[in-house]
Protein backbone atom coordinates (compact mmCIF):
# COMPACT_ATOMS: atom_id res chain seq x y z
CA UNK A 1 0.00 0.00 0.00
CA UNK A 2 1.34 3.43 -0.91
CA UNK A 3 0.58 4.97 2.47
CA UNK A 4 2.50 2.20 4.25
CA UNK A 5 5.62 3.01 2.26
CA UNK A 6 5.27 6.71 3.04
CA UNK A 7 4.71 5.93 6.71
CA UNK A 8 8.01 4.05 6.71
CA UNK A 9 9.71 7.01 5.02
CA UNK A 10 8.48 9.53 7.56
CA UNK A 11 9.18 7.50 10.71
CA UNK A 12 12.34 5.77 9.55
CA UNK A 13 13.74 2.31 10.27
CA UNK A 14 13.62 2.68 14.05
CA UNK A 15 9.84 3.11 14.18
CA UNK A 16 7.90 0.10 15.35
CA UNK A 17 5.84 -0.47 12.21
CA UNK A 18 3.92 -3.25 13.92
CA UNK A 19 2.69 -0.71 16.46
CA UNK A 20 1.32 1.43 13.65
CA UNK A 21 -0.47 -1.59 12.31
CA UNK A 22 -1.78 -3.16 15.53
CA UNK A 23 -4.17 -0.56 16.94
CA UNK A 24 -4.11 2.70 14.98
CA UNK A 25 -5.30 2.31 11.43
CA UNK A 26 -3.46 3.61 8.38
CA UNK A 27 -6.01 5.74 6.51
CA UNK A 28 -5.93 6.53 2.82
CA UNK A 29 -6.01 10.19 1.74
CA UNK A 30 -9.03 9.55 -0.48
CA UNK A 31 -11.22 8.28 2.36
CA UNK A 32 -10.29 11.24 4.56
CA UNK A 33 -11.05 13.67 1.73
CA UNK A 34 -14.50 12.08 1.39
CA UNK A 35 -15.03 12.08 5.15
CA UNK A 36 -14.22 15.81 5.49
CA UNK A 37 -15.95 16.93 2.29
CA UNK A 38 -12.53 17.52 0.73
CA UNK A 39 -11.31 19.34 3.87
CA UNK A 40 -14.07 21.91 3.54
CA UNK A 41 -13.94 25.10 5.54
CA UNK A 42 -17.39 24.18 6.89
CA UNK A 43 -15.82 21.10 8.47
CA UNK A 44 -12.94 22.98 10.07
CA UNK A 45 -12.96 22.75 13.87
CA UNK A 46 -9.99 25.00 14.51
CA UNK A 47 -6.30 25.50 13.93
CA UNK A 48 -3.19 25.21 16.06
CA UNK A 49 0.55 25.41 15.55
CA UNK A 50 0.49 21.90 14.06
CA UNK A 51 -2.13 22.81 11.46
CA UNK A 52 -5.91 22.77 10.91
CA UNK A 53 -8.28 20.23 12.45
CA UNK A 54 -11.36 19.00 10.54
CA UNK A 55 -14.46 17.09 11.52
CA UNK A 56 -15.13 14.05 9.38
CA UNK A 57 -17.54 11.17 9.02
CA UNK A 58 -16.38 7.80 7.73
CA UNK A 59 -18.51 5.67 5.42
CA UNK A 60 -19.49 3.45 8.37
CA UNK A 61 -20.90 6.51 10.16
CA UNK A 62 -18.08 6.99 12.70
CA UNK A 63 -17.27 10.63 13.40
CA UNK A 64 -13.59 11.58 13.49
CA UNK A 65 -11.31 14.57 14.00
CA UNK A 66 -8.55 14.93 11.40
CA UNK A 67 -5.42 16.86 12.38
CA UNK A 68 -3.65 17.92 9.18
CA UNK A 69 -0.02 19.00 9.18
CA UNK A 70 0.51 22.42 7.57
CA UNK A 71 2.67 22.53 4.45
CA UNK A 72 6.39 23.03 5.02
CA UNK A 73 6.23 22.93 8.83
CA UNK A 74 9.49 21.29 9.98
CA UNK A 75 8.59 21.83 13.62
CA UNK A 76 5.12 20.45 12.95
CA UNK A 77 6.64 17.37 11.33
CA UNK A 78 8.73 16.68 14.44
CA UNK A 79 5.66 17.11 16.65
CA UNK A 80 3.66 14.87 14.30
CA UNK A 81 6.17 12.05 14.72
CA UNK A 82 6.46 12.66 18.45
CA UNK A 83 2.70 12.67 18.96
CA UNK A 84 2.25 9.32 17.20
CA UNK A 85 5.14 7.65 19.02
CA UNK A 86 3.98 8.90 22.44
CA UNK A 87 0.26 8.29 22.14
CA UNK A 88 0.83 4.77 20.81
CA UNK A 89 2.34 3.90 24.19
CA UNK A 90 -0.39 5.33 26.43
CA UNK A 91 -4.07 4.52 26.77
CA UNK A 92 -6.45 5.94 29.36
CA UNK A 93 -10.04 7.10 29.40
CA UNK A 94 -8.89 10.65 30.14
CA UNK A 95 -6.51 10.78 27.18
CA UNK A 96 -7.75 11.46 23.65
CA UNK A 97 -7.78 8.29 21.55
CA UNK A 98 -5.73 8.09 18.37
CA UNK A 99 -7.58 6.08 15.71
CA UNK A 100 -4.89 6.18 13.06
CA UNK A 101 -2.73 8.24 10.76
CA UNK A 102 -2.27 9.06 7.09
CA UNK A 103 1.13 9.69 5.54
CA UNK A 104 0.69 9.81 1.80
CA UNK A 105 2.79 11.96 -0.52
CA UNK A 106 3.09 15.39 1.08
CA UNK A 107 0.06 14.80 3.31
CA UNK A 108 0.55 13.91 6.98
CA UNK A 109 -2.51 13.57 9.19
CA UNK A 110 -3.53 12.17 12.59
CA UNK A 111 -7.04 10.82 13.04
CA UNK A 112 -8.65 11.00 16.48
CA UNK A 113 -11.96 10.19 18.05
CA UNK A 114 -14.35 13.12 17.61
CA UNK A 115 -15.41 14.85 20.83
CA UNK A 116 -18.58 16.90 20.31
CA UNK A 117 -18.00 19.49 23.03
CA UNK A 118 -14.61 20.43 21.61
CA UNK A 119 -12.23 22.06 24.11
CA UNK A 120 -12.68 23.27 27.68
CA UNK A 121 -11.81 26.89 26.87
CA UNK A 122 -14.80 27.10 24.50
CA UNK A 123 -17.06 26.72 27.56
CA UNK A 124 -15.01 28.17 30.40
CA UNK A 125 -14.33 31.54 28.78
CA UNK A 126 -17.72 31.99 27.10
CA UNK A 127 -20.19 33.84 29.33
CA UNK A 128 -23.16 31.93 27.90
CA UNK A 129 -21.74 28.41 27.64
CA UNK A 130 -20.15 28.72 31.09
CA UNK A 131 -23.67 28.37 32.55
CA UNK A 132 -23.42 24.67 31.66
CA UNK A 133 -20.40 24.26 33.94
CA UNK A 134 -21.90 23.87 37.40
CA UNK A 135 -19.56 22.77 40.18
CA UNK A 136 -20.34 19.07 39.76
CA UNK A 137 -19.29 19.29 36.10
CA UNK A 138 -16.22 21.39 36.83
CA UNK A 139 -15.00 18.99 39.50
CA UNK A 140 -15.62 16.07 37.15
CA UNK A 141 -13.35 17.83 34.66
CA UNK A 142 -10.68 18.60 37.29
CA UNK A 143 -10.77 15.04 38.60
CA UNK A 144 -10.49 13.55 35.11
CA UNK A 145 -7.56 15.75 34.14
CA UNK A 146 -5.70 14.91 37.33
CA UNK A 147 -6.23 11.18 36.76
CA UNK A 148 -5.03 11.49 33.18
CA UNK A 149 -1.86 13.31 34.24
CA UNK A 150 -1.27 10.83 37.07
CA UNK A 151 -1.51 7.99 34.54
CA UNK A 152 1.09 9.69 32.33
CA UNK A 153 3.45 10.25 35.25
CA UNK A 154 3.13 7.04 37.23
CA UNK A 155 0.64 4.46 35.97
CA UNK A 156 1.51 3.95 32.30
CA UNK A 157 4.32 1.71 31.07
CA UNK A 158 6.50 4.81 30.61
CA UNK A 159 6.77 8.15 32.38
CA UNK A 160 5.42 10.85 30.06
CA UNK A 161 5.76 14.60 30.70
CA UNK A 162 3.11 16.39 28.64
CA UNK A 163 4.75 19.87 28.67
CA UNK A 164 1.69 21.69 27.27
CA UNK A 165 -1.21 21.22 29.67
CA UNK A 166 -3.71 24.06 29.18
CA UNK A 167 -7.46 24.53 28.86
CA UNK A 168 -7.41 24.46 25.05
CA UNK A 169 -5.73 21.04 25.16
CA UNK A 170 -8.51 19.55 27.28
CA UNK A 171 -11.25 18.09 25.06
CA UNK A 172 -14.73 17.23 26.32
CA UNK A 173 -16.99 14.39 25.28
CA UNK A 174 -20.78 14.62 25.18
CA UNK A 175 -20.97 14.07 28.95
CA UNK A 176 -18.20 16.62 29.72
CA UNK A 177 -15.67 13.93 30.55
CA UNK A 178 -12.22 15.47 29.91
CA UNK A 179 -9.58 14.00 27.63
CA UNK A 180 -6.03 15.39 27.48
CA UNK A 181 -4.92 16.09 23.90
CA UNK A 182 -1.91 17.33 21.91
CA UNK A 183 1.13 15.20 22.71
CA UNK A 184 3.37 16.86 20.12
CA UNK A 185 5.62 18.33 22.83
CA UNK A 186 5.47 15.42 25.25
CA UNK A 187 8.66 13.81 26.48
CA UNK A 188 9.09 10.17 27.50
CA UNK A 189 11.33 9.50 30.50
CA UNK A 190 13.02 6.15 30.76
CA UNK A 191 14.53 4.14 33.61
CA UNK A 192 15.43 6.29 36.59
CA UNK A 193 15.13 9.57 34.68
CA UNK A 194 13.17 12.12 36.72
CA UNK A 195 14.01 15.43 35.04
CA UNK A 196 15.64 16.74 31.88
CA UNK A 197 17.08 19.89 30.36
CA UNK A 198 16.39 21.40 26.97
CA UNK A 199 17.89 24.26 25.00
CA UNK A 200 14.56 24.72 23.19
CA UNK A 201 11.76 25.72 25.52
CA UNK A 202 8.34 25.04 24.02
CA UNK A 203 5.01 25.60 25.68
CA UNK A 204 2.41 28.26 26.39
CA UNK A 205 3.21 31.30 28.51
CA UNK A 206 1.21 31.40 31.70
CA UNK A 207 1.25 27.61 32.01
CA UNK A 208 5.01 27.06 31.99
CA UNK A 209 6.76 26.60 35.34
CA UNK A 210 9.54 29.07 36.21
CA UNK A 211 12.32 26.46 36.13
CA UNK A 212 11.21 25.38 32.65
CA UNK A 213 10.62 28.86 31.25
CA UNK A 214 13.82 30.36 32.61
CA UNK A 215 16.20 27.41 32.76
CA UNK A 216 14.89 24.79 30.33
CA UNK A 217 14.45 22.25 33.16
CA UNK A 218 11.34 20.09 33.18
CA UNK A 219 9.96 17.18 35.19
CA UNK A 220 6.67 15.86 36.55
CA UNK A 221 6.56 18.99 38.68
CA UNK A 222 6.42 21.12 35.50
CA UNK A 223 3.16 19.43 34.57
CA UNK A 224 1.95 19.86 38.16
CA UNK A 225 2.50 23.62 37.81
CA UNK A 226 0.50 23.69 34.56
CA UNK A 227 -2.25 21.66 36.22
CA UNK A 228 -2.36 24.16 39.09
CA UNK A 229 -2.83 27.06 36.66
CA UNK A 230 -5.55 25.13 34.86
CA UNK A 231 -7.24 24.30 38.19
CA UNK A 232 -7.34 27.97 39.19
CA UNK A 233 -8.75 28.92 35.78
CA UNK A 234 -11.55 26.36 36.11
CA UNK A 235 -12.52 27.62 39.58
CA UNK A 236 -12.34 31.33 38.73
CA UNK A 237 -13.50 31.32 35.12
CA UNK A 238 -10.59 33.68 34.38
CA UNK A 239 -7.94 33.21 31.71
CA UNK A 240 -4.33 33.17 32.94
CA UNK A 241 -2.99 35.22 30.02
CA UNK A 242 -5.69 37.90 30.17
CA UNK A 243 -6.18 38.44 33.89
CA UNK A 244 -4.51 41.48 35.45
CA UNK A 245 -5.58 43.02 38.76
CA UNK A 246 -5.01 46.70 38.01
CA UNK A 247 -5.16 48.06 41.56
CA UNK A 248 -2.64 45.61 42.99
CA UNK A 249 -0.86 44.77 39.71
CA UNK A 250 -1.34 41.06 40.35
CA UNK A 251 -1.47 38.09 38.03
CA UNK A 252 -4.21 35.46 38.41
CA UNK A 253 -1.86 33.42 40.60
CA UNK A 254 -0.94 36.46 42.66
CA UNK A 255 -4.60 37.39 43.12
CA UNK A 256 -5.45 33.88 44.36
CA UNK A 257 -2.50 34.03 46.77
CA UNK A 258 -3.50 37.47 48.08
CA UNK A 259 -7.07 36.34 48.74
CA UNK A 260 -5.84 33.16 50.44
CA UNK A 261 -3.65 35.22 52.81
CA UNK A 262 -6.64 37.46 53.61
CA UNK A 263 -8.98 34.45 54.08
CA UNK A 264 -11.20 35.81 51.30
CA UNK A 265 -10.87 32.95 48.82
CA UNK A 266 -14.59 33.02 48.01
CA UNK A 267 -13.86 36.25 46.07
CA UNK A 268 -11.73 34.17 43.70
CA UNK A 269 -14.64 31.90 42.80
CA UNK A 270 -16.49 32.29 39.51
CA UNK A 271 -19.63 34.28 40.48
CA UNK A 272 -21.69 31.55 38.80
CA UNK A 273 -20.54 29.15 41.52
CA UNK A 274 -21.52 31.36 44.45
CA UNK A 275 -25.11 30.15 44.30
CA UNK A 276 -23.89 26.59 45.01
CA UNK A 277 -23.24 27.31 48.67
CA UNK A 278 -23.20 23.64 49.67
CA UNK A 279 -20.17 23.10 47.45
CA UNK A 280 -18.18 26.02 48.83
CA UNK A 281 -15.79 23.94 51.01
CA UNK A 282 -14.87 21.75 48.04
CA UNK A 283 -14.33 24.78 45.82
CA UNK A 284 -12.09 26.47 48.39
CA UNK A 285 -10.12 23.21 48.78
CA UNK A 286 -9.51 23.23 45.01
CA UNK A 287 -8.18 26.79 45.16
CA UNK A 288 -5.87 25.75 48.01
CA UNK A 289 -4.60 22.73 46.02
CA UNK A 290 -4.14 24.95 42.97
CA UNK A 291 -1.93 27.30 45.00
CA UNK A 292 0.14 24.35 46.24
CA UNK A 293 0.67 23.25 42.63
CA UNK A 294 1.91 26.66 41.41
CA UNK A 295 4.50 27.28 44.15
CA UNK A 296 7.69 28.79 42.80
CA UNK A 297 10.08 25.96 43.66
CA UNK A 298 9.48 22.57 42.08
CA UNK A 299 10.44 20.76 45.28
CA UNK A 300 7.61 22.50 47.15
CA UNK A 301 4.89 21.34 44.76
CA UNK A 302 3.01 18.10 45.41
CA UNK A 303 3.27 15.16 43.03
CA UNK A 304 0.24 14.51 40.87
CA UNK A 305 -0.64 11.55 43.09
CA UNK A 306 -0.61 13.75 46.20
CA UNK A 307 -2.56 16.52 44.46
CA UNK A 308 -5.30 14.04 43.49
CA UNK A 309 -5.46 12.70 47.05
CA UNK A 310 -5.85 16.27 48.32
CA UNK A 311 -8.64 16.98 45.83
CA UNK A 312 -10.57 13.85 46.79
CA UNK A 313 -10.15 14.38 50.56
CA UNK A 314 -7.95 11.32 51.00
CA UNK A 315 -5.52 13.82 52.49
CA UNK A 316 -7.64 15.98 54.76
CA UNK A 317 -5.09 18.44 56.17
CA UNK A 318 -3.46 20.66 53.56
CA UNK A 319 -0.14 22.46 54.15
CA UNK A 320 0.05 26.21 53.74
CA UNK A 321 1.26 27.16 50.26
CA UNK A 322 4.41 29.14 49.67
CA UNK A 323 4.09 32.19 47.38
CA UNK A 324 3.32 31.23 43.77
CA UNK A 325 5.54 31.92 40.78
CA UNK A 326 4.80 35.04 38.76
CA UNK A 327 2.42 36.41 41.40
CA UNK A 328 3.34 40.01 40.62
CA UNK A 329 4.83 39.32 37.21
CA UNK A 330 8.19 39.76 38.91
CA UNK A 331 9.87 36.48 39.75
CA UNK A 332 13.42 35.56 40.63
CA UNK A 333 14.23 31.97 39.71
CA UNK A 334 16.62 30.19 42.03
CA UNK A 335 18.14 26.79 41.54
CA UNK A 336 16.15 24.20 43.46
CA UNK A 337 16.52 20.45 43.66
CA UNK A 338 17.51 19.81 40.05
CA UNK A 339 21.18 19.49 39.05
CA UNK A 340 22.54 21.75 36.34
CA UNK A 341 22.86 20.01 32.99
CA UNK A 342 25.14 20.81 30.07
CA UNK A 343 22.33 21.03 27.51
CA UNK A 344 20.35 23.49 29.54
CA UNK A 345 19.90 26.99 28.20
CA UNK A 346 19.58 28.14 31.79
CA UNK A 347 20.90 31.26 33.46
CA UNK A 348 20.52 31.34 37.24
CA UNK A 349 18.86 34.27 39.02
CA UNK A 350 17.02 35.53 35.97
CA UNK A 351 14.23 38.01 36.56
CA UNK A 352 10.94 38.39 34.74
CA UNK A 353 9.76 41.94 35.22
CA UNK A 354 6.34 43.35 34.54
CA UNK A 355 7.00 45.67 31.63
CA UNK A 356 4.04 47.96 32.27
CA UNK A 357 5.53 51.46 32.38
CA UNK A 358 9.02 50.22 31.47
CA UNK A 359 10.81 51.21 28.27
CA UNK A 360 13.52 48.57 27.90
CA UNK A 361 13.77 44.90 26.94
CA UNK A 362 16.88 43.10 28.18
CA UNK A 363 18.04 39.48 28.05
CA UNK A 364 16.15 38.91 31.33
CA UNK A 365 13.14 41.15 30.65
CA UNK A 366 10.57 40.48 27.95
CA UNK A 367 6.93 41.27 27.25
CA UNK A 368 4.10 38.84 26.71
CA UNK A 369 0.77 39.37 24.94
CA UNK A 370 -0.87 40.99 27.97
CA UNK A 371 1.97 43.44 28.65
CA UNK A 372 3.19 46.67 27.06
CA UNK A 373 6.38 48.69 26.79
CA UNK A 374 6.03 52.44 27.41
CA UNK A 375 8.49 55.16 26.44
CA UNK A 376 10.02 57.08 29.35
CA UNK A 377 7.87 60.17 28.73
CA UNK A 378 4.77 58.00 28.24
CA UNK A 379 4.29 59.30 24.70
CA UNK A 380 4.44 55.98 22.85
CA UNK A 381 3.56 52.42 23.76
CA UNK A 382 4.51 49.08 22.24
CA UNK A 383 2.62 45.83 22.62
CA UNK A 384 0.48 43.15 21.03
CA UNK A 385 -2.77 44.09 19.30
CA UNK A 386 -5.40 42.76 16.90
CA UNK A 387 -6.74 44.89 14.03
CA UNK A 388 -10.47 45.45 13.75
CA UNK A 389 -12.41 42.31 12.75
CA UNK A 390 -9.34 40.12 13.18
CA UNK A 391 -8.10 37.71 15.85
CA UNK A 392 -4.51 37.71 14.56
CA UNK A 393 -1.96 39.23 16.92
CA UNK A 394 0.77 41.69 15.92
CA UNK A 395 3.44 43.72 17.71
CA UNK A 396 3.05 47.42 17.05
CA UNK A 397 3.80 50.91 18.37
CA UNK A 398 1.06 53.47 18.98
CA UNK A 399 0.50 56.84 20.66
CA UNK A 400 0.02 56.10 24.35
CA UNK A 401 -2.55 58.74 25.27
CA UNK A 402 -4.75 58.75 22.18
CA UNK A 403 -7.96 56.88 23.12
CA UNK A 404 -8.17 54.91 19.85
CA UNK A 405 -5.14 52.76 19.09
CA UNK A 406 -3.21 54.65 16.43
CA UNK A 407 -0.65 52.21 15.07
CA UNK A 408 2.47 53.93 13.74
CA UNK A 409 4.73 50.90 13.23
CA UNK A 410 4.42 47.11 13.00
CA UNK A 411 6.94 44.32 13.35
CA UNK A 412 5.45 41.01 12.21
CA UNK A 413 2.97 42.45 9.71
CA UNK A 414 3.34 39.52 7.28
CA UNK A 415 3.60 36.76 9.93
CA UNK A 416 0.87 37.23 12.54
CA UNK A 417 0.45 35.18 15.69
CA UNK A 418 -2.65 32.99 15.73
CA UNK A 419 -3.15 33.20 19.49
CA UNK A 420 -2.05 35.13 22.58
CA UNK A 421 1.05 33.02 23.28
CA UNK A 422 3.54 35.50 21.76
CA UNK A 423 6.53 37.15 23.39
CA UNK A 424 8.92 39.90 22.36
CA UNK A 425 12.32 39.02 23.79
CA UNK A 426 16.09 38.90 23.31
CA UNK A 427 16.91 35.48 21.81
CA UNK A 428 19.98 33.38 22.48
CA UNK A 429 21.72 34.81 19.41
CA UNK A 430 21.25 38.31 20.84
CA UNK A 431 18.59 39.43 18.35
CA UNK A 432 15.24 40.92 19.28
CA UNK A 433 12.58 38.39 18.21
CA UNK A 434 8.86 37.70 18.29
CA UNK A 435 8.10 34.06 19.00
CA UNK A 436 4.92 32.10 19.59
CA UNK A 437 4.20 29.69 22.42
CA UNK A 438 5.80 26.83 20.49
CA UNK A 439 9.09 28.71 20.22
CA UNK A 440 8.70 29.47 16.49
CA UNK A 441 10.33 32.81 15.60
CA UNK A 442 7.97 34.92 13.48
CA UNK A 443 10.08 38.08 13.30
CA UNK A 444 13.66 39.06 14.12
CA UNK A 445 15.94 42.08 13.88
CA UNK A 446 18.30 39.67 12.09
CA UNK A 447 21.51 41.45 13.05
CA UNK A 448 24.78 39.55 12.77
CA UNK A 449 28.40 40.14 13.78
CA UNK A 450 27.95 41.15 17.40
CA UNK A 451 28.71 39.43 20.68
CA UNK A 452 25.31 37.83 21.30
CA UNK A 453 22.61 37.48 23.95
CA UNK A 454 24.02 39.35 26.93
CA UNK A 455 25.38 42.22 24.86
CA UNK A 456 22.13 43.75 23.53
CA UNK A 457 19.08 45.62 24.79
CA UNK A 458 16.08 47.26 23.14
CA UNK A 459 14.39 50.50 24.18
CA UNK A 460 11.31 52.45 23.07
CA UNK A 461 12.07 56.17 22.82
CA UNK A 462 9.75 59.17 23.15
CA UNK A 463 10.09 59.73 19.40
CA UNK A 464 8.38 56.39 18.77
CA UNK A 465 11.62 54.72 17.68
CA UNK A 466 12.31 51.16 18.82
CA UNK A 467 16.10 51.04 19.17
CA UNK A 468 18.07 47.80 19.39
CA UNK A 469 21.62 48.50 20.54
CA UNK A 470 24.69 47.24 22.35
CA UNK A 471 24.15 47.21 26.09
CA UNK A 472 27.22 49.28 26.98
CA UNK A 473 27.14 51.77 24.12
CA UNK A 474 24.50 54.53 24.16
CA UNK A 475 26.05 56.37 21.21
CA UNK A 476 24.80 56.12 17.63
CA UNK A 477 27.66 53.69 16.97
CA UNK A 478 26.06 51.25 19.37
CA UNK A 479 22.77 51.12 17.44
CA UNK A 480 22.42 47.71 15.77
CA UNK A 481 18.91 48.20 14.36
CA UNK A 482 16.03 50.67 14.75
CA UNK A 483 12.43 50.85 13.61
CA UNK A 484 13.02 54.32 12.13
CA UNK A 485 15.19 52.61 9.50
CA UNK A 486 12.38 50.15 8.81
CA UNK A 487 9.16 52.18 8.41
CA UNK A 488 5.81 50.54 7.71
CA UNK A 489 2.83 52.80 6.85
CA UNK A 490 3.51 55.92 8.95
CA UNK A 491 6.16 58.62 8.64
CA UNK A 492 7.23 60.10 11.98
CA UNK A 493 9.69 62.92 12.65
CA UNK A 494 13.31 61.66 12.38
CA UNK A 495 12.18 58.54 10.51
CA UNK A 496 13.92 57.71 7.24
CA UNK A 497 12.64 56.89 3.79
CA UNK A 498 15.01 56.63 0.90
CA UNK A 499 17.48 54.08 -0.30
CA UNK A 500 20.93 53.35 -1.62
CA UNK A 501 21.83 52.34 -5.15
CA UNK A 502 25.10 50.99 -3.75
CA UNK A 503 23.62 48.60 -1.20
CA UNK A 504 20.27 48.06 -2.87
CA UNK A 505 18.40 48.94 0.33
CA UNK A 506 15.12 50.81 0.11
CA UNK A 507 13.08 52.46 2.84
CA UNK A 508 9.50 53.24 1.91
CA UNK A 509 6.03 53.49 3.38
CA UNK A 510 3.59 50.75 2.40
CA UNK A 511 -0.15 50.67 3.02
CA UNK A 512 -2.03 47.99 4.91
CA UNK A 513 -3.70 45.41 2.69
CA UNK A 514 -7.00 46.08 4.46
CA UNK A 515 -8.31 47.54 7.70
CA UNK A 516 -8.23 44.06 9.23
CA UNK A 517 -4.97 43.02 7.54
CA UNK A 518 -1.77 45.05 8.10
CA UNK A 519 0.34 43.00 5.70
CA UNK A 520 1.93 44.93 2.83
CA UNK A 521 -0.74 46.43 0.57
CA UNK A 522 -0.65 47.78 -2.98
CA UNK A 523 0.24 51.41 -2.23
CA UNK A 524 3.67 52.78 -1.41
CA UNK A 525 5.37 56.13 -0.82
CA UNK A 526 9.07 56.41 -1.55
CA UNK A 527 11.78 58.76 -2.68
CA UNK A 528 12.42 58.32 -6.39
CA UNK A 529 14.52 60.02 -8.98
CA UNK A 530 12.38 61.80 -11.55
CA UNK A 531 14.59 63.28 -14.28
CA UNK A 532 17.49 62.75 -11.87
CA UNK A 533 15.87 64.92 -9.19
CA UNK A 534 14.51 63.42 -5.92
CA UNK A 535 10.74 63.45 -5.50
CA UNK A 536 8.39 61.82 -3.06
CA UNK A 537 6.24 59.49 -5.15
CA UNK A 538 3.07 57.60 -4.23
CA UNK A 539 2.63 54.52 -6.40
CA UNK A 540 0.22 51.65 -6.85
CA UNK A 541 1.76 48.17 -7.11
CA UNK A 542 5.21 49.82 -7.20
CA UNK A 543 4.75 50.92 -10.82
CA UNK A 544 1.80 53.22 -11.47
CA UNK A 545 2.48 56.73 -10.11
CA UNK A 546 -0.55 58.21 -8.40
CA UNK A 547 1.05 61.38 -7.03
CA UNK A 548 4.44 63.08 -6.81
CA UNK A 549 5.65 65.89 -4.61
CA UNK A 550 7.50 68.01 -7.12
CA UNK A 551 11.24 68.44 -7.23
CA UNK A 552 13.46 68.84 -4.17
CA UNK A 553 15.12 72.26 -4.19
CA UNK A 554 17.49 71.48 -1.30
CA UNK A 555 14.99 72.94 1.21
CA UNK A 556 11.51 71.69 0.35
CA UNK A 557 9.60 69.67 -2.18
CA UNK A 558 8.17 72.44 -4.36
CA UNK A 559 4.78 70.74 -4.60
CA UNK A 560 4.30 70.45 -0.83
CA UNK A 561 5.90 73.49 0.87
CA UNK A 562 4.01 73.03 4.13
CA UNK A 563 4.18 69.30 4.57
CA UNK A 564 3.25 68.18 8.08
CA UNK A 565 5.51 66.30 10.43
CA UNK A 566 3.65 63.02 10.02
CA UNK A 567 2.27 61.37 6.89
CA UNK A 568 0.07 58.31 7.41
CA UNK A 569 -0.98 56.14 4.49
CA UNK A 570 -4.38 54.54 4.82
CA UNK A 571 -5.41 51.49 2.83
CA UNK A 572 -7.65 52.68 0.00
Amino acid sequence: MESSKDTHDIFGESTDQRALGDNPRVFRLEELAIATNNFSGDNKLGEGGFGPVYKGKLLDGQEIAVKRLSDGSIQGLEEFKNEVLVILKVQHRNLVKLLGCCVQGEEKMLIYEYLPNKSLDAFLFDSTKRELLDWKTRFQIIDGISRGVLYLHRDSRLTVIHRDLKVSNILLDEFFNPKIADFGRARIFGGNEHHANTARVVGTFGYMSPEYLLEGRFSEKSDVFSFGVLLLEVVSGEKITHFHHLELSLSLLGYAWQLWKESKMELFMDPMLLRESACKPDILRCIHVGLLCVQELAKDRPTMSTALSMLTNEITTLPDPEPPAFKERRVTSQSDSFPQGQESASVNNLTITNMEGQSTITPTQFITDSQTLTSSGEIFQLGFFSPVNSTNRYVGIWYNKIPVENIVWLANRDRPLKDSSGTLRIANDGNLVISDGRGTILWTTNVSNFAGRNSSVSALSDTGNLVFRLVDDNSTRGVLWQSFDNPTDTFLPLMKIGGSSLTGTKQELTSWKAESDPSVGIFSAALDLVDNIPQLVVSSNASKRLWQSGAWNSKIFIGMPRVGICIMMDSI
